[in-house]
């Protein structure tokens, strides 16, 4: 559980470097194409307001790669995306008022996956899943014994 939440404060710290969130969604065809625009504004604030964040998260989230939920008290702002110098990707998709976000590594072994779900009130983040390629694997065991 520890090296859980170590990977996921080491993915937001270095997230933290924030490249303008307009200019990468305007490069991406399928966030013009697909993704209502009325997101883009939440996207933005959602990222840089934390009680903004907070009150737009439906706790308890789904789901940890455990399968337990993510809870308000344990909760870490997200910071807006970076590709960490063309580290990390990512991709959109909306779905029927649901806009899915995937985030990944160039290797593919961590992937990120937020979906915002729309409701009279705007947007609100649904799910929340982090995997790790590592994670209940050999190596994943080897660290844990140490």
């Amino acid at each position: 559980m520890n090296h859980k939440f170590i990977l996921l404060c080491i993915f937001l710290i270095l997230s933290c470097k924030s490249e303008p969130i307009k200019q990468d969604i305007g490069q991406t065809s399928l966030f013009k194409e697909e993704i209502p625009q009325d997101f883009l504004s939440f996207y933005d604030r959602f990222h840089s307001d934390a009680d903004y964040q907070l009150s737009h998260v439906i706790f308890p989230l789904q789901q940890k790669d455990d399968s337990t939920l993510w809870q308000k008290d344990e909760w870490i702002m997200h910071k807006p995306f970076s590709t960490q110098g063309g580290e990390f990707t990512r991709k959109y998709t909306h779905l029927s008022g649901i806009v899915v976000e995937n985030i990944q590594d160039q290797k593919r072994l961590f992937t990120v996956e937020r979906r915002f779900s729309k409701s009279r009130d705007g947007y609100n983040l649904i799910y929340y899943s982090v995997r790790n390629a590592f994670e209940n694997s050999d190596f994943e065991e080897e660290k844990k014994e140490d």
